[in-house]
C-alpha cells in the first residue's frame, strides 16, 4: 500500500476547501489523500493572511519571496506532492489600491469580454503566476480558476433546472 498524496491548498475560503475535496477522490481514483490547508490559515496566532483573493495574493508574494523569488522555489515542495491554488475568476475586476495593496502591480483588472470565460481565466491565470514569481505553472501545482466564482459552479450543479440568466 503506497502513502497517501499530500495536496497542500491555497484557497480564498471555506467553500472552495470543500468543493476541492469533493473533487479530488474523483481525480484519484478513489486513491487515498490528505489535505493541508495552507491558506487562509486556520489561526490568527502566526499572522493570518486573511481569506479571500487578498490571503491568496499576500500567501503567493511571501511563497515566491521564501523561493528565493519563485514559488518553484519555495520548500513546500519537500512536504506535499501537489499544491492546488485556487483563485475566482471575480478577482479579474478588481483594483489592488480598492484594498490597500501597495503599488507595483499593475495588473489587475484583467477582465476580459465574456464568453468566452477563458479569456479572462487566462489573464487572470498570469497575474496569479506574477504573483508568485512564475512565468509558467510550477511542476506538481495546480491552478483552478472557476469562471465567476466556486459558489456559482455549485448552484448550477444543485439547481440544473433552474433558468438562469
Amino acid at each position: 500500500m503506497s502513502d497517501p498524496l499530500k495536496v497542500a491548498l491555497v484557497i480564498e475560503g471555506p467553500t472552495d476547501r470543500v468543493v476541492i475535496e469533493s473533487v479530488i477522490p474523483e481525480l484519484l481514483d478513489g486513491g487515498a489523500y490528505i489535505t493541508t490547508t495552507l491558506q487562509p490559515e486556520g489561526s490568527n496566532a502566526f499572522g493570518r493572511l486573511g481569506a479571500g483573493w487578498g490571503g491568496v495574493f499576500r500567501w503567493c508574494r511571501e511563497a515566491a519571496e521564501s523561493g528565493g523569488g519563485s514559488l518553484s522555489g519555495e520548500v513546500l515542495f519537500e512536504n506535499y506532492d501537489v499544491l492546488v491554488i485556487h483563485l475566482d475568476a471575480d478577482v479579474a475586476g478588481k483594483h489592488y489600491n480598492d484594498y490597500g495593496f501597495p503599488s507595483g502591480f499593475d495588473d489587475l483588472p484583467c477582465e476580459e469580454p465574456c464568453p468566452p470565460a477563458s479569456a479572462t481565466t487566462d489573464a487572470l491565470r498570469r497575474v496569479l503566476l506574477n504573483w508568485a514569481g512564475e512565468t509558467q505553472v510550477p511542476l506538481r501545482t495546480v491552478l483552478c480558476i472557476p469562471s465567476k466564482s466556486t459558489e456559482a459552479w455549485v448552484l448550477a450543479a444543485l439547481f440544473p433546472a433552474t433558468k438562469r440568466c
